[in-house]
């Protein structure tokens, strides 16, 4: 059995009793795409497209109940954090609890909500954010944790599942359900120039493990056990 996370493999061996001797991990990657820096000027281009400000914070993923959004509503609002937020994906049931949210904490002039955004966008809106944040409950592995450490750009994550193994060591880690400390750490990153240096330039060797290269002389290991 093929798992694409440690965490993945720990969910196998305890909800189907599966022999973890039996159970190879073998990471996923990202869009390549995600690994070119976007110029100034198509940046600015796509930020018109969508009509969004700079700076904004971001996250990435279907719009759910177990990616917890609301949690990053809750931290602005605690926080008082006055950058916009950008959440892009598409939509469930979810997005009227989330519009709740909104409208209770007056951030109907800093949220924007985008669906149906071609990939081709994508790079330009990860490398213009400041932050970007992922504070899902439960995941397998976090593809999104890569598109934004491809593009250079700080990660907060929830801890609790597989995110601290796609975000890696210099990402920041805040349990799902703390909007206090979820407005603390926002905060620390986009005021602190330095953190986010540190975060961002040191994801060369951790990145390695995700490339097409590395995935694919996994696999082939692991077929020609």
């Amino acid at each position: 059995v093929i798992a694409i996370s440690e965490q993945t493999k720990r969910d196998l061996v305890e909800l189907f009793h599966l022999n973890e001797d039996k159970i190879e991990v073998v990471y996923q990657g990202c869009n390549r795409i995600f690994e070119a820096e976007v110029s100034a000027d198509t940046k600015e281009q796509v930020l018109r497209k969508y009509n969004l400000p700079h700076p904004f914070m971001l996250q990435v993923g279907a719009i759910e109940k177990r990616k917890n959004q609301e949690i990053i509503l809750k931290a602005m609002h605690i926080g008082k954090i006055d950058c916009p937020l950008v959440l892009i994906g598409s939509a469930t049931t979810y997005l009227e609890e989330l519009k709740v949210y909104i409208h209770e904490y007056q951030l109907d002039n800093r949220v924007f909500i985008l669906q149906n955004v071609p990939t081709a966008d994508l790079p330009a809106l990860y490398q213009s954010a400041s932050v970007f944040l992922y504070p899902s409950v439960f995941e397998g592995f976090g593809i999104p944790l890569l598109e934004a450490l491809w593009s250079k750009t700080p990660v907060i994550a929830a801890t609790g599942s597989c995110l601290e193994e796609s975000g890696g060591p210099f990402s920041r880690y805040v349990t799902p359900h703390d909007a206090e400390n979820w407005a603390a750490e926002i905060e620390n990153v986009l005021n602190n120039s330095d953190l986010q240096s540190y975060m961002t330039q040191n994801n060369g060797s951790h990145l390695q493990q995700f490339t097409d290269e590395a995935i694919a002389l996994h696999l082939a290991t692991v077929y020609n056990y």
